[in-house]
């Protein structure tokens, strides 16, 4: 079969001396579209929020029509094959393949992405220690991940005392001192990162030379 449509075959037979020819038989055969099907789509899952672009392929049927793709649901967009995330949640891509005259479209086939919550890092958290009782409360300080959300902190144990972040020294001994930052829908919470302030009864400084 060449193409689609309505083949009209006939058998025919000769006669001879004896035999007149046979009439005609006439079949007709109804070619339909041969179905195609899209395979070997497996986009990489799970992604964190802020990943690099994903680039999509898929192996299509025997129309030689290209792969399509198109976002069914989810926080995320395409830039032609390339998949970008917007947000964190099941991200559903759709890949397809149109039809022709001789193949009909091959049935969408889908993916889901998760993407995750990407991870954030408190840094640059450096109390002074060791501090001499008495001495001035020192502001605490520290820089956190890409949330945007303020880092805050908390005293763990110690002979310290801690107003906001500001921390005063109330007697000798070790406080614990750590600092923290929230998440929220695209990036989760920072682990908590944990100081040592010593608070000595004297800082003993050798002058000589």
């Amino acid at each position: 079969y060449t193409g689609v449509g309505k083949c009209v075959v006939a058998a025919n037979q000769a006669g001879d001396s004896t035999y007149r020819a046979a009439d005609q038989v006439t079949a007709a055969v109804n070619v339909g579209q041969a179905p195609q099907a899209i395979v070997n789509f497996a986009p990489s899952s799970p992604v964190s929020f802020g990943a690099a672009l994903q680039n999509l392929s898929a192996t299509g049927g025997a129309s030689g029509n290209a792969i399509v793709f198109s976002i069914v649901s989810g926080s995320c967009a395409l830039l032609g094959s390339a998949l970008s995330y917007t947000g964190t949640g099941t991200c559903v891509v759709a890949a397809n393949q149109a039809g022709n005259a001789n193949y009909s479209a091959a049935p969408p086939l889908t993916a889901n992405v998760a993407n995750n919550p990407a991870t954030q890092t408190i840094t640059a958290f450096n109390p002074l220690s060791p501090v001499v009782l008495g001495a001035d409360p020192q502001v605490l300080s520290a820089v956190g991940g890409a949330s945007g959300n303020p880092v805050t902190f908390s005293l763990v144990s110690g002979p310290c005392g801690l107003l906001g972040n500001v921390l005063s020294h109330l007697g000798g001994g070790l406080c614990v001192v750590a600092a923290n930052q929230a998440g929220n829908a695209n990036y989760a919470a920072a682990s908590p990162l944990i100081a040592n302030v010593r608070v000595i009864a004297s800082l003993n400084i050798d002058l000589s030379p």
